[in-house]
C-alpha cells in the first residue's frame, strides 16, 4: 500500500497525474479510509483548479486523519482560492495548533495573517516558524517585510546573514534568504549591500529559468500576426454576461494592487485578485480542443466557440463572487490575451496599469517572484519583457480603440478621486466615496504590497530606482533609455 502511494506521489509530482489518480484510486478500492489516497487526490484537483472538488477529498482526509497538518494547510488554501478567507483561517489555525512543532504549520498561518493585515500576530508565528526551523528563510522573508531594520545590531538581520553562512543551504532558502538581507540592508540605507544581496538573489533564480525572453520573441509577432484588425470583425456583445469582468493588467509592480483595492469598495465591484481563469481554463479549454498552442488555437473560432469559451469563464466567476455586478480580475499577464478576451467578451473592461518602466523594473528585481522566469530575475531580461509588452500593448490600442483605458501610476497615487473617478466611469459606474476608504472590503489583500497598501497612498515609490542609478545599466541598455 505505502509503495503505492509513493508511486502515484512519484507520478503526480511528474505532472501524469491521470496515472496517479488511478493508483490513489486502486488504494482506495482495498482502503476506503486512506487518508493519504484521499489527499493525494484532492492536490491532483487543485492542481488542475477543481477547488470544490479539491476541499471533498481533503475533507475525507481530515476525518481519517484529523491531527495531520498538511490536509488542513491544503484545504485552507483550496478555501482561499475561492477568496473563503474566513474559513481558511479557521482551517489555518487548525494545522497549527494541531502541530505546534511544525514549522510549515506555523508558517502557512503566519502568511494568512500577514495577508488578512494581522501583522503582530503573523510576526509570531514567523518567529514560532524560525524557532523549530532555524533553516527555513522564507520566514524570515516574510518577516523582514513586516518591519523596519534600523541597525546591523538587530538580531533578525545577524540571524539572516548567519543563515547565508550555513553550507548546503537549498536553493530556493538561499534565494529568499538574499532577498531578507537585501531589503534589511535596504532599510537601513546600504544601497550596495542590498543591491548585491538581491543580485545574488536573483542569479541563483536565473540559473535555473528554463528559456530566455528572446525565446519568447516569434510568440509575440504571432499574438500581433493572428490578432488583426480581421480578427475582431463581428466582435458583438451576444447576450447581456452575468457580470462584467475589469482585467487589470500590465507590468508587474506598476500599482494594479491599489487600483483594485480602491476600485473593490465600490458596492458593485468584487476585487478577486489575480485570477487563473482565462489562461488555465479558457485558453487551456481551446488548445486542448484544437491541439495547438496559444495564439494559434484562436484561429477561426465561430460565434458558438465564442459562447462556449466566455461562459467557462463566467462560471469560475460566478464561482467567487455570484452577488455582484462587475469583478477585477487583476493578472497582470493578461495583457497577451486581450485579443481573445474582446472576441469571447466584447463587453469586458481593460484596464492598464502603466509606471516609469525604469522604476518597474527594479521594482521587480528586488522582489521575490517565487518562479524562476527570467523576466522576474534579471535587468536585462525585465527590460527586453517590457519592450515585447509596450510593443504588444501598442498594436492592442491599434486594432482595439477605446477598447483599453490607460492608467499611468503616477497620476494615480497623485491625484486618486479624478483617476479612480474615470476608471469607473470607463466602466459605467457611478462615483461612491468609499472608494476613497482606508480599508477594502475583504479585509484580505494577496500582494507583495499587502503592507504598503495598508498604510495609504504614498508617493514615495516614484523614482525609486534613483537611488540605485550606477547598478542599473544592464536595465536601462535593455530599455533603451
Amino acid at each position: 500500500m505505502r509503495d503505492t502511494l509513493n508511486q502515484a506521489a512519484a507520478l503526480s509530482a511528474k505532472g501524469d497525474i491521470k496515472a496517479a489518480a488511478q493508483l490513489y484510486r486502486q488504494v482506495l478500492d482495498k482502503d476506503p479510509e486512506n487518508a493519504s489516497a484521499f489527499w493525494g487526490l484532492g492536490r491532483i484537483a487543485m492542481g488542475i483548479g477543481k477547488f470544490r472538488d479539491a476541499i471533498k477529498l481533503f475533507e475525507k482526509a481530515i476525518n481519517f486523519l484529523p491531527s495531520h497538518p498538511f490536509p488542513l494547510i491544503d484545504i485552507a488554501r483550496a478555501h482561499e482560492a475561492l477568496r473563503e478567507f474566513d474559513i481558511a483561517g479557521k482551517y489555518f489555525r487548525k494545522a497549527a495548533t494541531a502541530a505546534p512543532d511544525n514549522a510549515s504549520a506555523q508558517y502557512t498561518l503566519g502568511v494568512h495573517l500577514s495577508e488578512a493585515g494581522a501583522f503582530s500576530e503573523a510576526e509570531e508565528k514567523f518567529r514560532a516558524s524560525i524557532t523549530i526551523d532555524p533553516a527555513n528563510a522564507f520566514a524570515f522573508y516574510e518577516l523582514s517585510k513586516l518591519k523596519t531594520f534600523t541597525s546591523q545590531d538587530d538580531s533578525d538581520f545577524e540571524a539572516i546573514k548567519e543563515l547565508l553562512a550555513q553550507p548546503n543551504l537549498t536553493p530556493p532558502n538561499e534565494t529568499a534568504a538574499h532577498y531578507a538581507l537585501g531589503k534589511a540592508y535596504e532599510d537601513i540605507g546600504d544601497r550596495d549591500n542590498a543591491f548585491e544581496n538581491f543580485s545574488k538573489a536573483n542569479a541563483i533564480q536565473h540559473a535555473q529559468a528554463s528559456f530566455s525572453v528572446n525565446d519568447m520573441e516569434p510568440y509575440f509577432k504571432d499574438v500581433k500576426r493572428i490578432f488583426d484588425a480581421g480578427f475582431f470583425k463581428n466582435c458583438r456583445l451576444l447576450a447581456p454576461p452575468p457580470v462584467t469582468p475589469i482585467f487589470i493588467l500590465g507590468m508587474p509592480r506598476t500599482g494594479s494592487s491599489l487600483l483594485e483595492t480602491m476600485l473593490g469598495r465600490h458596492s458593485e465591484i468584487f476585487a478577486a485578485g489575480e485570477l487563473p481563469f482565462f489562461g488555465r481554463d479558457v485558453v487551456g479549454t481551446l488548445s486542448r480542443e484544437t491541439n495547438k498552442a496559444f495564439p494559434h488555437a484562436c484561429i477561426g473560432l465561430e460565434s458558438g466557440d465564442c459562447r462556449r469559451l466566455a461562459q467557462i469563464y463566467y462560471d469560475e466567476v460566478n464561482a467567487v463572487a455570484s452577488e455582484f455586478s462587475f469583478v477585477t480580475d487583476k493578472l497582470p499577464a493578461n495583457f497577451q490575451s486581450i485579443g481573445l478576451i474582446k472576441k469571447i467578451m466584447p463587453g469586458a473592461k481593460i484596464i492598464n496599469l502603466r509606471r516609469d518602466p525604469m522604476d518597474v523594473g527594479f521594482s521587480i528585481f528586488k522582489n521575490f517572484f517565487n518562479e524562476n522566469e527570467p523576466y522576474f530575475c534579471d535587468l536585462g531580461e525585465i527590460g527586453k519583457y517590457y519592450k515585447l509588452y509596450d510593443d504588444l500593448m501598442a498594436h492592442w490600442r491599434r486594432e482595439l480603440p477605446g477598447f483599453i483605458l490607460d492608467i499611468d501610476y503616477e497620476s494615480l497615487v497623485a491625484d486618486p478621486k479624478s483617476v479612480v473617478g474615470g476608471a469607473l466611469e470607463f466602466c459605467g459606474l457611478d462615483w461612491q466615496d468609499a472608494c476613497l476608504a482606508s480599508t477594502s472590503r475583504s479585509g484580505h489583500v494577496r500582494t507583495l504590497s499587502a503592507r504598503q497598501i495598508r498604510q495609504g497612498i504614498t508617493k514615495k515609490s516614484i523614482d525609486a530606482w534613483r537611488a540605485y542609478e550606477k547598478h542599473l545599466e544592464p536595465l536601462q541598455r535593455a530599455l533603451g533609455t
